[in-house]
């Protein structure tokens, strides 16, 4: 633990009186149906009533109000209606914890008219004024109610508190379309059963614990195995394993291990509990990122400052006394200076929250990339060892293009790295006659190529040259002059979040008839050893063609 300096020493007592404001979960969604502003502020106002009876009634009007700040539940409301769509907004506190744990959950909620419908956002947050409590992340409360009254959607697709069923073809083709929305909000979880149709979590649970913050779907066992045919097994889950898929999500160029993968190994009740609490927690922190800054979803202050300018321009007009108006003014001020520090608090939080992350990014990577060198070693001392001995490991033949994903990772892993969007060029449109030759292609780059760039000299130089020369290949730039490539944008492949230009490639045949010919563009990574190819086996377009 890192020393406390003499100056933070003596601010400690200052922090420890400021709270601390940590964002918890965000929820933001369209409600539709007749009169559903109305509606929605109604739902609102009963999941508020049944914790504060001091709730007047003419809050399911959505009209204005306050309660004593005495309450356990304190509450308030405003409401801007200028004539143009309203705008409600309202924020509750539990204060329950406050004296045992420190501790104040806070919920805010808005409700806007917009174009017929409504627009309905909700925040819960935690304001902690003593040392951080265990707590379990959950969805703001008023969500359930509302989703269990009202008809809710968000990306288009429509949002309950059970899981969907994926079980034919025209639902799997739903579910396909929301995962590659690149204007998708929420994230999307997807449970898959096995074959004895169990899956990995309870699909209600979860449903009850994250809708209205992400989409759940459930896929039954044989659309499982169709999502892996359509999208991959990089991309998919199957086998009872649940995915959750954030927004952003790029079948072809993206990165699967942006998605995280929970499979399906033990199935007792402390790691179905385990496997859920971890889904929830990463559904809710991904909520509130979200929707940070989101214009559509304003916080319940700056609505309330807004209303408290109006009622002060309001009360001019009317010719109030400047002594009522002070205590308008007093009133105001006070509240700003509040949530002034609140702000700077969760500002603060924001700040140490990405931070985190940064960090156990940053700290995964490198655990990764000693585990990859460690892994590289002790294969390349195995592979010395069986040589001494005059055995060599047996490569299967690449007997299908529908194969290559599996195919590749069992037999290039380490030295060659092939993009997604390659692989599934090579399942869609591999189509040269010679299927085994295309694959010892790519164990000659593996066991040539890759062994000259790692090891540079004239012998291991003169052995991949001879080897391309047997075998009627060669080992070609893309383009004569430099700096052509960067009209072509096909000729990028992205690698653990960098992009890079394939500007050489392998070349084998020529013509236009693609069963006589394949290509395999590539870039050399000179700081992590590796091969990356970037786009196989067809040829892309250039300024010469072919």
């Amino acid at each position: 633990m890192r020393a406390e300096g003499p100056l933070a020493a003596a601010l400690a007592p200052q922090r420890a009186v400021v709270p601390t404001v940590k964002p918890i979960s965000q929820a933001a969604f369209r409600i539709s149906g007749d009169d559903a502003f109305l509606r929605c502020v109604g739902e609102v106002v009963s999941w508020m009533r049944r914790r504060n009876r001091e709730i007047p009634q003419a809050a399911f009007n959505a009209e204005a109000f306050r309660t004593s700040a005495g309450a356990a539940f304190p509450a308030e409301a405003v409401l801007i209606d200028s004539g143009g769509p309203r705008l409600w907004a309202a924020t509750l506190e539990d204060t329950r914890e406050q004296q045992s744990l420190g501790r104040t959950w806070v919920t805010e909620i808005s409700v806007g008219e917009h174009n017929g419908s409504a627009a309905f956002g909700a925040r819960l947050s935690q304001v902690l004024r003593g040392p951080e409590a265990v707590f379990q992340p959950s969805r703001p409360g008023c969500v359930q109610q509302v989703l269990s009254k009202l008809t809710a959607f968000s990306d288009g697709a429509l949002l309950t508190e059970e899981p969907a069923i994926v079980d034919d073809s025209a639902s799997l083709d739903r579910l396909i379309s929301l995962l590659a929305n690149s204007k998708r909000k929420m994230p999307v979880v997807v449970l898959s059963k096995n074959s004895e149709d169990v899956t990995a979590v309870d699909p209600d649970r979860l449903a009850q614990r994250i809708s209205g913050l992400a989409h759940t779907y459930v896929l039954q066992h044989s659309a499982a195995w169709e999502l892996t045919r359509k999208l991959g097994k990089a991309n998919s889950t199957f086998m009872g394993a649940v995915r959750l898929y954030r927004p952003g999500f790029d079948p072809l160029d993206g990165n699967p291990f942006d998605h995280p993968l929970w499979l399906f190994h033990i199935n007792t009740v402390l790691a179905r509990a385990s496997r859920l609490d971890q889904i929830v927690g990463q559904v809710t922190a991904l909520s509130v990122r979200a929707f940070a800054g989101d214009d559509e979803f304003p916080r319940y202050e700056e609505v309330r400052q807004f209303a408290a300018k109006a009622a002060v321009t309001k009360a001019r007009e009317a010719g109030t006394v400047d002594r009522e108006l002070l205590e308008l003014y007093e009133d105001e001020n006070e509240r700003l200076q509040n949530a002034l520090r609140l702000q700077k608090s969760e500002h603060d939080a924001a700040i140490q929250l990405a931070s985190d992350e940064l960090k156990r990014a940053e700290t995964v990577r490198d655990e990764a990339l000693a585990d990859r060198s460690a892994m590289r070693i002790r294969l390349t001392a195995l592979e010395a060892a069986l040589s001494a001995r005059g055995q060599t490991i047996s490569d299967e033949p690449l007997s299908s293009y529908d194969d290559i994903d599996d195919w590749s990772k069992k037999h290039l892993s380490g030295e060659i790295w092939i993009a997604r969007k390659a692989i599934r060029e090579t399942e869609k449109n591999g189509q040269f006659d010679n299927i085994e030759f295309f694959g010892r292609t790519l164990i000659l780059l593996r066991d040539h190529f890759v062994p000259m760039k790692r090891n540079p000299g004239a012998g291991l130089k003169r052995e991949y040259d001879d080897m391309l020369r047997a075998l009627s290949l060669s080992d070609e730039p893309c383009f004569s002059q430099r700096g052509s490539i960067k009209s072509f944008p096909e000729y990028k492949v992205t690698y653990e979040g960098k992009e890079y230009w394939c500007d050489n490639h392998i070349k084998y045949g020529g013509g236009t008839d693609p069963r006589s010919f394949f290509r395999i563009y590539y870039y050399w990574h000179e700081e992590d050893g590796i091969l990356l190819i970037g786009h196989m086996p067809s040829h892309l377009d250039n300024k010469l063609t072919n």
